[in-house]
């Protein structure tokens, strides 16, 4: 018949080598507790099978302390580290947060020291192709670079003279460590300028009746962002505050005639002047005696407003001659 024997863990001396032999017919060996028994190696296993145990400790000569392998939450202290990340590698994940009340984030160069360092953060499309990055632009200095690659948009960069850099590298602005602003390449605020030397402009007398001054004599100065045209006026790209300076130099036919001068806006771009009242010179003349009207204001322009000088004789019909003009336009403020 079949034999049981029971082995309770009440009576196992843990103190001596036990042997168990059984011979002969099968028996049912039922050792109780061996669940729930504390052993030195291992430690209450519990319901774990040997597969569940394989599955976790196979092939690591690692000690388990230095791992940390969960898909819930965990804490751990001290250095994390991937064998296999020594050299290169990538670790793919979703959100990371770094929590802490000092947050640190490190990203060390481990074959370089001081200004030969290197490093920084990469964006890449779904592609893998790189649409911008945060770091040092390239090795030997101490720039900080910040670029959009693929989205057409300059960068943000400081540089090695405490400068901070927006532009392209060859066209930019350039804030100092002192707060200076100063820009490079084709940068700059918004301005432009014209000028004529003799052009000989003769407006017919009328009381009130303000003239555009223009002649094919008219000749740019310095344009950005803003057009000369039509040998008369300069017109703005971008809305704004703008400074106008203009000068000019006039004679009228007789003596004690009352020439006004001043600046022309068009704020619908469509080439037809209007006088303003902010920036307007006068003068009486004396004979034909030639003399200078000159005149500054800030107007608040559109886009595409264009800006002229125009002039008038108060004080009959005699004819005045402009010869000799200068408009200056540049921006110094947002509208």
């Amino acid at each position: 018949m079949p034999f049981t024997d029971v082995i309770s863990a009440d009576n196992w001396d843990a103190g001596y080598d036990h042997s168990l032999i059984v011979t002969g017919n099968p028996h049912v060996i039922d050792i109780l507790d061996l669940t729930t028994r504390s052993h030195t190696s291992l430690t209450d296993i519990g319901s774990n099978t040997h597969t569940q145990l394989d599955s976790h400790l196979s092939d690591n000569s690692q000690a388990h302390s230095d791992y940390l392998i969960n898909n819930g939450d965990d804490s751990t202290s001290g250095t994390l580290t991937a064998a296999g990340f020594a050299t290169a590698g990538t670790i793919t994940s979703g959100n990371i947060t770094i929590l802490s009340p000092t947050p640190i984030l490190v990203f060390q160069d481990s074959d370089s020291l001081g200004a030969a360092s290197v490093g920084f953060i990469e964006w890449r499309d779904s592609g893998g192709g790189r649409a911008g990055f945060l770091g040092n632009s390239s090795s030997g200095n101490d720039d900080l670079l910040w670029k959009n690659e693929q989205g057409g948009n300059i960068g943000i960069q400081t540089t090695g003279a405490g400068e901070v850099l927006i532009g392209d590298g060859t066209n930019d602005a350039r804030i100092g460590a002192t707060g200076d602003l100063v820009f490079t390449g084709g940068g700059g605020l918004p301005f432009g300028s014209f000028w004529g030397n003799d052009i000989g402009f003769v407006a017919a007398g009328g009381t009130g009746t303000f003239f555009e001054i223009v002649d094919a004599n008219i000749t740019v100065g310095q344009t950005h962002l803003t057009t000369f045209q039509n040998t008369k006026e300069i017109a703005v790209t971008h809305a704004g505050m703008y400074r106008v300076d203009w000068s000019m130099s006039v004679k009228a036919t007789g003596a004690n005639k009352h020439i006004v001068g001043g600046i022309g806006v068009d704020a619908a771009g469509s080439g037809s002047l209007t006088i303003q009242n902010d920036g307007r010179q006068h003068a009486v003349s004396v004979g034909n005696a030639e003399f200078g009207l000159s005149g500054h204001a800030v107007l608040d322009l559109s886009a595409n407003s264009e800006v002229g000088l125009m002039a008038t004789n108060e004080s009959g019909s005699s004819n005045i001659t402009v010869e000799h003009v200068n408009l200056v336009v540049e921006m110094v403020g947002g509208t």
